[in-house]
């Protein structure tokens, strides 16, 4: 193994055994690494900032530090976005001073263009911040070292009254946001009341009108892929080669880039369907193939008594959703696969992700 790979997996077991968190990604070409988030933030807040790589050919490994001024925000932690997912990957993000070190590596290369990472960031001052990437060195298959271009963000941080108030995307069920929800309809003993709450805070999730947001209310599939195409921050390219999909629908963006991606591939009659509503085993399935297809035993399905019920295109999709803890059993150790997904219920799915 070359030197390059070697100081990647060095740096990996450097911040596993630091406590940095785990996770995944690869690459080799002219690709672009960009990040990006809310540019105008206030004291308090949590700072989101997403890093994107874009023409991705696929990479094996890679090593960028991310840099910013530690007077004014503080590092809080890291996950892995959909373009860092794939067998035998390992991902490590550890932060000291004022610098994040990112390190990625896979026995294959991943090539699909997205999110490889999110850093969340608490705004402690006022001022103008830059996040800027650096030492970036990406290797592909054969360990050779390929070129690739990045672009920072500059954030506006302006004071906050209530400099203590930190919003967190992904709150803990536990625990009550201090940001109190408006909609008239989601008590905050609601039991998805945390997940509504960051899913509308990100962007996912709207209201239905009259300060309502239907907690109940059925997804259909359109909406679905819509949230999906939100979580991702990707960008729509062409039109929809479904019929029954307008190109000027509200919807028609996530349902191309999900098509484009080979997320989604219609329903076998040139059709999407998109005003159906969707089920959980529907999800399942396009959440696993968001994902990247990873390997998994159907014999998670087993301690359910309705297993059966599961179609055969879904089983490897709900077995993987179950052991990623992002769909659940219900009473009776029903898994429900043929049930549709409420509003509520998609909004715990994406809090999980």
């Amino acid at each position: 193994m070359k030197r390059f790979a070697k100081r990647t997996i060095s740096l990996i077991v450097a911040v596993s055994l630091l406590g940095g968190m785990i996770t995944i990604a690869y690459a080799k070409g002219n690709a672009n690494i960009s990040a990006f988030t809310k540019q105008e933030i206030k004291t308090g807040e949590t700072i989101e900032l997403k890093l994107k790589i874009k023409d991705n050919p696929g990479f094996c490994a890679t090593q960028l530090d991310v840099v910013f001024n530690a007077k004014l925000v503080s590092f809080l932690g890291s996950a892995r976005g959909n373009a860092s997912t794939g067998k035998g990957s390992l991902f490590a993000a550890n932060a000291t001073n004022n610098t994040v070190s990112i390190a990625i590596v896979g026995i294959k290369p991943l090539s699909k263009d997205g999110i490889i990472a999110t850093l969340k960031f608490k705004a402690l001052a006022a001022g103008t911040l830059d996040f800027t990437i650096n030492a970036v060195n990406f290797a592909d298959k054969d360990e050779n070292e390929m070129p690739i271009s990045v672009n920072g963000v500059t954030v506006t941080v302006s004071s906050s009254e209530q400099e203590d108030n930190i919003t967190v995307p992904t709150p803990s069920p536990s625990k009550k946001p201090e940001t109190a929800l408006s909609f008239l309809d989601v008590s905050q003993n609601y039991w998805a009341y945390n997940y509504i709450q960051s899913a509308v805070e990100r962007g996912l999730f709207s209201g239905v009108g009259d300060n309502m947001f239907d907690p109940e209310g059925k997804i259909t599939r359109g909406m679905f892929v819509t949230v999906l195409f939100r979580y991702d921050g990707g960008v729509a390219s062409g039109t929809p080669k479904f019929k029954d999909v307008p190109p000027n629908a509200w919807y028609a963006d996530g349902v191309v880039w999900a098509n484009n991606k080979e997320i989604i591939n219609g329903m076998g009659d040139g059709k999407f369907y998109p005003n159906l509503y969707i089920s959980r085993e529907q999800i399942s399935v396009i959440l696993y193939n968001y994902f990247g297809k990873p390997k998994v035993s159907i014999t998670t399905l087993n301690e359910f008594v309705d297993k059966e019920k599961v179609s055969n295109w879904a089983q490897n999709a709900m077995a993987w959703a179950v052991n990623e803890g992002i769909i659940s059993g219900k009473a009776g150790k029903r898994l429900d696969p043929l049930a549709f997904a409420s509003r509520a219920e998609t909004a715990a799915i994406f809090g999980r992700l």
